[in-house]
C-alpha cells in the first residue's frame, strides 16, 4: 500500500512539474514573441520616421510655413499610430514643430497688417526665430531616431571656403 502511495505522489509531482514546465515555456515564448513584434514595429516606425522627418526638413527649407504645417497634419494619423514606438525626443519635437509653425503663421499674418515698423520688424524676427527653431527641432528629431537605431549621423559635407572658383 505504501508503495502505491509513493507511486501516486510521484505521478502527481511529475504531472505538476510537466504542467509548470509547459506553462513557463509558453509564458516565455509569449514574451519573446511580443518583444519580437514590438521590435519589428519599431524598425518600421523608425524607418518611416526618418523618411518623414527628412521630407519635413525639405519642406521647412523649400516650402512655406503653411506647407510644413499641412505636411505635419497630413501625417498625423501615422504619428498617432506610432506614438508609443517612437523615441520621446522625436514625439516632443514633432509636436513642438507643429506649435512653433502655428505661432510663426500667426506672427507672419499679424506683421503684414502692422503699420508700426518697429513692431513689424520685431514680429518678422519672431517668425524667423520660429522657423530656425523648427529646423533645429527637425534635426534633433532625426538624431533621436538615428541614436536609438545606432545609425551614424548624416552629415552633409561642403568644400572649405575659398576653394571653389564658382
Amino acid at each position: 500500500m505504501r508503495d502505491i502511495l509513493f507511486v501516486l505522489i510521484g505521478g502527481l509531482c511529475s504531472a505538476l512539474g510537466g504542467f509548470l514546465a509547459a506553462w513557463y515555456r509558453a509564458r516565455v515564448a509569449g514574451r519573446v514573441k511580443f518583444q519580437e513584434t514590438i521590435a519589428e514595429r519599431k524598425v518600421a516606425a523608425y524607418g518611416k520616421g526618418l523618411e518623414l522627418v527628412g521630407q519635413l526638413q525639405t519642406v521647412l527649407v523649400q516650402g512655406t510655413k503653411e506647407d510644413a504645417r499641412a505636411f505635419l497634419y497630413d501625417n498625423g494619423t501615422w504619428f498617432a499610430d506610432n506614438l508609443i514606438l517612437l523615441p520621446h525626443t522625436f514625439v516632443v519635437n514633432w509636436r513642438s514643430i507643429r506649435n512653433a509653425l502655428k505661432k510663426a503663421i500667426i506672427y507672419d499674418n499679424a506683421q503684414e497688417k502692422e503699420k508700426d515698423e518697429d513692431k513689424r520688424d520685431k514680429m518678422i524676427n519672431q517668425v524667423v526665430e520660429a522657423q530656425e527653431f523648427c529646423d533645429a527641432l527637425a534635426k534633433e528629431a532625426e538624431s533621436s531616431i538615428r541614436k536609438e537605431s545606432h545609425l551614424p549621423e548624416c552629415i552633409i559635407r561642403h568644400p572649405p571656403e575659398g576653394t571653389t572658383t564658382a
